[in-house]
C-alpha cells in the first residue's frame, strides 16, 4: 500500500526525502530559519541512538527522549520509568509525564505539555527535540572543553614536574661536587 509520500511499505526520512518534491512528511520550514528540519532532528536522533524513527508522532513513546537524555545525565536511569513502546495514550502520557518531571528539574529547567507530546502534537515534538539535541550536543562542547583542559593541565603539570626534577637534579649534582671537593680537601689535608 502507498503512504503520502507516495512510497509504498516504511522508507527512512532520508528516501522519503529523496523520492518527494522536496515537500516531505519530515520537513517543517526550511531548516534554516526556524532550526533543524523534522528530517533533520529525526536522522540526528537515529544516528545517536542507533534506531529507525520514521517520523515524529513515534517519538510520543518518550523512549528515544529518555535515552538522549540519558546521555546527558547516565544517573537519571528515565529509561527504568518509561514503560515500554505503546501505542495506548494512557501509557504514553504517563511516560511523557516521568518526561516532565525530569525536565522541570533545576538541572533542565525546560517546560514541556505532557499531553501534547503524548497525543504526538507535531509542533511539541519539534520544539522538545530542538531543544534536547541543543542540549546533548552543549554537554558534549562542555565535556570535550574538560577533557582538553584536563589534557593541557596534564601537559602542563608534566612540564612543571620535568622543569623541577631538572632543578633538583642540578641542585643535588651541586651538593654533590661540593661535598665531594670537600672531602677531596679533607683527605688533602690528612694527608699532609
Amino acid at each position: 500500500a502507498e503512504d503520502a509520500a507516495g512510497l509504498s511499505g516504511r522508507q527512512s526520512p532520508k528516501a522519503v526525502e529523496a523520492a518527494g518534491d522536496g515537500k516531505s512528511l519530515f520537513m517543517s520550514g526550511t531548516g534554516t530559519q526556524r532550526g533543524l528540519s523534522s528530517f533533520e532532528l529525526l536522522e540526528w536522533t537515529n544516528s545517536v541512538l542507533g534506531t529507525d524513527y520514521y517520523t515524529v508522532d513515534e517519538l510520543a513513546d518518550a523512549l528515544a527522549y529518555a535515552r538522549l537524555l540519558e546521555t546527558v545525565d547516565p544517573g537519571l536511569r528515565l529509561g527504568e520509568r518509561i514503560a515500554a513502546p505503546s501505542t495506548d495514550i494512557q501509557t504514553r502520557e504517563g511516560n511523557m509525564q516521568a518526561l516532565q518531571k525530569v525536565l522541570q528539574q533545576p538541572k533542565f529547567d525546560h517546560t514541556v505539555n505532557a499531553q501534547r507530546l503524548a497525543r504526538g502534537d507535531f509542533g511539541e515534538h519539534l520544539s522538545l527535540l530542538r531543544w534536547v539535541r541543543e542540549r546533548v550536543l552543549s554537554d558534549r562542547r562542555d565535556r570535550f572543553a574538560r577533557r582538553e583542559k584536563d589534557q593541557w593541565f596534564s601537559v602542563e603539570r608534566a612540564a612543571e614536574a620535568t622543569e623541577l626534577i631538572n632543578v633538583l637534579e642540578l641542585s643535588l649534582a651541586r651538593r654533590l661536587d661540593t661535598h665531594r671537593q670537600e672531602v677531596e680537601a679533607a683527605v688533602a689535608v690528612k694527608e699532609e
